[in-house]
């Protein structure tokens, strides 16, 4: 199937829980109103929410080989999303992130990255990157293996090809991103 828009990046599992009043001391249990398992990173949530609007996109992404993973594909796939760009890696988990949320404060994550951290631009799929007009690739600065030349090769190919490219940058702490950013910015929209 032809896509309209590649989203590459990240891929997470979310389990959230409904407003607590207060986080629990040592060795104390909260109860929550409920916990849910969520769809979550930017590359699956931009993808579902532009099928929801009746474009044609693909995701391109490492999952474990898990049930988080299986997850996380049957959820994208449930969305009208293309999936055969996301590689379910042996030997990694998916990555998931616990989202607390206390009554009036801002949430608080506590993330495992899992096979995100094993993406490299040989994972996007070549043919959608060629032929799409939008390539996405969130959740850079997350994703070490894209934060190379070849990245910038690829981006600077799509848009001589008319292609707009978006990136999507989630900020870790690292104090190197500024040079990770500045290959990749020359080439973005």
């Amino acid at each position: 199937m032809s896509i309209d828009c590649l989203c590459a990046g990240i891929l997470f599992a979310d389990i959230v829980c409904a407003p607590i009043e207060r986080l629990p001391q040592e060795g104390e249990l909260v109860v929550s109103e409920r916990i849910s398992l969520n769809l979550g990173g930017c590359a699956a949530n931009t993808a579902l929410d532009l099928a929801k609007l009746g474009i044609k996109v693909g995701v391109c992404g490492c999952v474990g080989d898990d049930g988080f993973g299986q997850f996380v594909v049957d959820t994208l796939r449930r969305g009208d999303v293309q999936t055969d760009g996301i590689h379910r890696l042996s030997g990694c988990n998916t990555a998931s992130t616990m989202v607390v949320n206390v009554r009036g404060q801002d949430r608080r994550f506590i993330s495992s990255l899992g096979a995100n951290t094993r993406m490299t631009v040989e994972h996007i799929n070549d043919s959608w990157l060629r032929r799409a007009k939008v390539i996405y690739v969130g959740g850079y600065l997350m994703l070490p293996g894209l934060e190379t030349e070849a990245m910038v090769e690829r981006f600077r190919a799509a848009r001589a090809a008319g292609a707009k490219t978006v990136l999507d940058v989630v900020y870790i702490g690292n104090p190197n991103s500024m040079d990770a950013l500045r290959l990749l910015l020359p080439e973005t929209d």
